[in-house]
């Protein structure tokens, strides 16, 4: 028997004889008033499979260090309370709310300039651009500082109206524009009037006197008034719909636009869609902004259209159909092999757009440019000149190859590939004349060599070359000598 064990017996025999006598046997403890020791611990222990206060385990008890511990484990893995190091814990510290990055890039492209994308702490965020960004995208020019681009910030952003009867404006709430009637008896000049009517439209001078003259439909609105009849406030009286500043006439009386009365009118940007009352409009409809489409893109100016980049029509900026542009591009929706492209970012193709000037006719594949623009092409060894039929190729021409530095070899392009072709043997090169005794010449396999020419030496004794006993040579004067 160990010490510890013959130190136990002692005691709970003690304890034994103290409970035989009539002494009161302690079932608890105030361990409040106990120090913390290595061992018998109050409070949070330092060993394993402890549920409280104990020094071995399947006591009681919180466990700081316990693996599986049941209360708050700050090193245990697996633990079911907070776990400060556990991998795995619910709720860990760090997770990401989005994508993953190391870099900017790994984040991806923004499909507008109003949401930047960036990596901080090991994660993709995006934050709303600068309030006034500049931007060009759902048809807008200036980022709101919310992520969006929207036709305007302030009424100058806006298109001026047609008419000196109206001003621009840009609602603060929408960023749209629109405009706004000027006072009645401003002077104008439009549309054969001389007045405005406080209603928006220039019109003769009885379309202002406040009586119902010939010709109008009611009190200075209407026929040969124009579109001027109210709808409201009060609403007057039309003939055909062309009275009314709604464009809808029933039972005589101007109507107030409604999203069913097949009508452009309101604040609709197109018939019976868009604005601020309307659903929003299908792809090719007229848009001002992306929340007037269906499919929340509005591109373009004067005016916008909503596109799509899956409608099966190449509209918008896109290059080929539904794919390639801005909108698309940013959608993830470039163009395959055979379509058409701007840039290399509109294909999907590893081959890409090649060349530094793009036009209508490029394709991801085929490469076309306009022939005989030598800058549709990247200047390489394989993409030199441009062939319409063929693309960015080497050569169309032997000028288009390199010169090949010598008069015997000359430079060649068959089937668009520069060679080299060699000057016949014989041929005397350029400075040769007759007399000279020896001649450059080409030898037929582009070298230049000299050669005696025996034919321009005079009589014996004199010839060109000589003997080996008696060499003899004639000078370019025609003198004989060794």
């Amino acid at each position: 028997m160990t010490r510890r064990s013959q130190l136990t017996a002692l005691v709970l025999f003690g304890l034994a004889i103290l409970a035989s006598t009539g002494c009161e046997l302690i079932t608890s403890v105030d361990r409040t008033a106990i120090g913390d020791q290595s061992g018998g611990m109050s409070g949070t222990q330092a060993s394993g499979g402890m549920s409280g206060s104990a020094v071995s385990g399947g006591m009681s008890g919180t466990a700081e260090s316990s693996a599986g511990a049941s209360g708050t484990a700050e090193s245990s893995a697996g633990a079911s309370g907070t776990s400060e190091n556990s991998a795995g814990a619910s709720g860990m510290a760090g997770a990401c709310a989005s994508a993953t990055c190391n870099t900017p890039s790994d984040c991806g492209v923004s499909g507008t300039a109003c949401v930047v994308k960036a990596c901080a702490g090991g994660c993709c965020e995006t934050t709303p651009a600068t309030f006034a960004t500049s931007c060009a995208d759902n048809g807008g020019k200036w980022c709101d500082g919310a992520g969006v681009c929207v036709a305007c910030l302030s009424p100058s952003d806006c298109p001026a109206p047609s008419t000196a009867c109206q001003t621009a404006t840009c609602n603060a709430a929408a960023h749209t524009c629109g405009t706004t009637p000027v006072a009645v008896g401003t002077a104008c000049a439009d549309n054969g009037g001389v007045v405005c009517n406080g209603n928006g439209a220039c019109v003769a001078t009885h379309c202002t006197d406040g009586v119902k003259d010939a010709g109008e439909s009611d009190v200075d609105c209407g026929g040969s008034c124009g579109p001027t009849c109210k709808d409201s406030s009060p609403q007057q009286a039309c003939t055909v719909a062309g009275d009314c500043v709604s464009g809808v006439c029933t039972g005589s009386l101007c109507r107030s636009p409604t999203c069913s009365d097949s009508v452009k009118n309101g604040s609709e940007t197109d018939k019976d869609c868009g604005g601020a009352v309307c659903a929003a409009c299908a792809d090719q409809l007229h848009c001002l902004v992306s929340s007037d489409c269906s499919n929340g893109i509005c591109f373009g100016s004067g005016p916008s259209t909503c596109v799509s980049c899956s409608d099966g029509v190449k509209d918008g900026n896109e290059t080929g159909v539904d794919c390639g542009g801005a909108v698309c591009d940013g959608l993830g929706k470039t163009c395959a092999a055979g379509l058409g492209c701007g840039s290399a970012s509109d294909c999907s193709s590893a081959v890409g757009c090649v060349g530094s000037v793009y036009t209508a006719a490029s394709t991801c594949s085929s490469q076309l440019c306009v022939a005989g623009v030598a800058t549709d092409c990247a200047t390489t060894a394989s993409t030199k000149v441009c062939n319409s039929a063929l693309g960015c190729v080497v050569c169309n021409a032997p000028t288009d190859c390199p010169a090949t530095g010598s008069e015997c070899s000359v430079a060649t392009c068959t089937n668009h590939a520069c060679g080299t072709q060699f000057v016949n043997a014989g041929v005397l090169t350029a400075g040769q004349t007759p007399g000279d005794c020896q001649k450059n010449q080409c030898d037929g396999a582009g070298a230049i060599v000299s050669v005696d020419d025996a034919t321009d030496a005079p009589a014996p004794p004199c010839a060109c070359g000589g003997s080996p006993l008696a060499p003899v040579s004639l000078s370019d004067a025609g003198v004989c000598g060794p």
